[in-house]
């Protein structure tokens, strides 16, 4: 299905209190297939939406956003969490792959992990924060020892 089981159970519980709204509202209940409809089965009021986003954004004590931003959030999730680029469009009804350039966006933790990682690719470093060449010993000269700074400077030429 592609959602969470816990969201799963939220929409059920939701169904059987609509359910119950549609029994009270009886004969007055207009039925439009609305999955969120007011006591009566009419749809929601935008207006009213949005204020009850306001309220819930409040509440959780988390920025002031439209709901629209919590597209781009989710779709920023699914990078987080690896989702492949053909499965986040499938989950967000993408059409194309511009879409994920335009949704998912680079967060600063993400940005510190990818420069960790290449430092550490760049700077295998022993605790002296020393690295021997390995090959040095096959092209028959002593090992070279750099330090980081000495490093540093070879990068910064290239």
């Amino acid at each position: 299905m592609g959602l969470p089981e816990s969201v799963v159970q939220l929409l059920r519980d939701h169904r059987d209190a609509q359910h119950l709204e549609r029994q009270t509202a009886r004969q007055l209940w207009q039925e439009g297939g609305w999955v969120f409809a007011s006591p009566m089965g009419l749809p929601l009021n935008p207006n009213t939406d949005y204020h009850e986003w306001k309220r819930l954004l409040q509440v959780a004590g988390v920025r002031d956003g439209r709901l629209h931003d919590a597209r781009h959030t989710a779709a920023t999730v699914l990078m987080l969490l690896g989702v492949q680029e053909r499965a986040a469009m499938d989950i967000m009804g993408w059409a194309t792959t511009g879409m994920a350039a335009r949704y998912q966006h680079v967060t600063d933790p993400v940005r510190a992990d990818i420069a960790k990682r290449v430092g550490g690719l760049i700077w295998q470093t022993n605790p002296s924060h020393v690295r021997t060449v390995e090959n040095a010993a096959v092209l028959g000269k002593q090992p070279v020892r750099f330090t980081r700074s000495r490093q540093w400077r070879r990068l910064k030429r290239i």
